[in-house]
């Protein structure tokens, strides 16, 4: 009979928790294996077999054939060569070679996301030097960018990025912003803001904003302009296309005046007339005339300007006076009306006969700053509040949107409290014209009293001149102070 030679054998687990004598060997029945064993080490060391599942703890392979393998932990090797697809899963895929090199054509950041709130690209450490560099997108503001950041590869969301400088040999589409330096070659297109610096090259297209800078030549512009001489002056009128200067040679005409004498007293300044029109000598008060010139004077309270005209002007001069007028409420000056007809004054003592605004007002301290519509009452830490429940009886008006006249205008701070006449009101509620209104809970709101009979005395801000069919807040024109 053949000898039958046995070792120790039991589970995987029973074998990890077996030390062994030194050189003692037991099976592994759970994955067919042997183990041998120092006398030390619980579990011994394993002996693989090419069929089994092993798990691999501080081993060399040399030249490995591996297929489809599931590695955990920490896995060191040398010249690794996989002929498949490799997936990584993880937190941070870490490369630590001098260089890499990848022959695929494209590369896809961000894969499989639905939808995307981080920013993506490339971040260079920089070390010492400074902040981090950042090429890439910028989600918030869906646009490409190029930069400075503080950002790492680990950061993620919307990153804070300082735009930088972007050197190229040439630039296609469209710019739009600052241009500020040298732009060498052909600009084609339009050009919207300010080009400072030197553009050495064609520009074409239309430039809106300010070019600063020289150019060489004169340039031709496509389309020349006509200047024509208009008025009491004659001459050569002339075409302006930027390639040369322009001149003119003008003569001013006599305008109508013939020749004579002109007054006959010191009131009435004696001026004569020469054929060709030119003023000879004369003086009398407030007009001097001599040398070939005439000079004309005003003055008075607020008033002052003089106008001194040659011997050889002919035709139509202007006299202007100068004065101390203005629109502005200063005193001791002449009242000018402003280019829309207005002025501003202190106290005027006038009749007055219309109105243009709707309402009378009175300036009342108010505990807060309300703004038009606002229903309010008496009471609050100042003279009056907004109104916070329904009929309530101290209501004193609406803070007017544009009075026709303020009462007590005086008052620093404070709101003009519309008590009479036609202003817009929050109302909350449906509102039918000729409604009576009253105050409700809703702060500083107006509602209908849709109730039979009258309501409480007191209660009434006024009445609603116009219709509003929806039940939120919203605006109506009041008739204030009708009960």
């Amino acid at each position: 009979m053949p000898t039958q030679l046995q070792f120790r054998r039991g589970t995987t687990a029973q074998n990890n928790a077996f030390t062994g004598a030194a050189g003692e060997i037991s099976v592994d029945e759970t994955i067919d294996t042997i183990r041998v064993h120092d006398g030390t080490t619980a579990g011994g060391h394993e002996i693989t077999q090419n069929a089994a599942t092993q798990t691999l703890t501080n081993k060399t392979l040399t030249s490995p054939t591996i297929s489809a393998p599931t590695i955990t932990g920490n896995a060191t090797g040398v010249n690794l060569t996989l002929s498949g697809d490799l997936t990584v899963n993880g937190t941070t895929t870490t490369v630590a070679s001098t260089n890499t090199v990848i022959s695929d054509n494209l590369i896809e950041l961000n894969n499989g996301a639905a939808s995307n709130a981080n920013d993506s690209g490339i971040v260079i450490e920089r070390g010492s030097t400074g902040d981090n560099a950042f090429m890439g997108w910028d989600e918030s503001a869906d646009k490409f960018i190029v930069g400075t950041t503080t950002a790492t590869g680990a950061s993620t969301g919307d990153l804070t990025i300082t735009s930088g400088t972007l050197v190229a040999a040439t630039f296609e589409g469209n710019l739009t912003g600052n241009v500020t330096g040298d732009v060498t070659g052909d600009l084609t297109g339009d050009v919207t803001g300010n080009v400072t610096g030197n553009v050495t090259g064609d520009l074409t297209g239309d430039v809106t904003g300010n070019v600063t800078g020289n150019a060489d030549t004169a340039t031709t512009l496509a389309t020349g302009r006509t200047i024509s001489l208009t008025g009491d002056v004659t001459g050569t009128s002339g075409s302006f296309d930027g390639s040369a200067n322009l001149s003119f040679a003008t003569d001013i005409a006599n305008s109508g005046v013939t020749a004579g004498s002109y007054g006959s007293s010191t009131a009435i300044p004696v001026i004569t007339v020469a054929a060709d029109g030119r003023i000879t000598s004369a003086t009398t008060s407030g007009i001097t005339v001599g040398n070939g010139t005439l000079t004309l004077a005003v003055s008075g309270t607020g008033l002052s300007g003089s106008q001194t005209f040659t011997a050889n002007q002919s035709g139509n001069a202007t006299f202007t006076v100068t004065s101390n007028a203005t629109s502005a409420n200063t005193a001791s000056t002449i009242v000018a009306r402003d280019g829309s007809g207005n002025f501003t004054a202190g106290v005027i003592t006038a009749t007055a006969t219309a109105a243009r605004y709707a309402d009378l007002a009175e300036r009342y301290a108010a505990d807060a700053d309300y703004e038009p519509g606002t229903v309010v009452c008496l009471g609050g830490e100042a003279e009056v509040t907004q109104s916070i429940k329904a009929l309530d009886k101290k209501i004193i008006g609406i803070v007017s949107t544009a009075p026709a006249h303020i009462m007590n205008s005086e008052l620093e701070g404070g709101v003009a409290v519309a008590l009479t006449g036609r202003v817009p009101c929050k109302v909350i509620g449906a509102v039918s014209k000729g409604d009576m209104l009253v105050s409700s809970s809703t702060p500083g709101h107006a509602m209908a009293w849709n109730e039979e009979g009258d309501p409480p005395y007191g209660s009434v801000i006024g009445k609603s001149i116009e219709d509003k069919d929806s039940s939120d807040a919203g605006v109506v024109e009041v008739a204030v102070g009708i009960k």
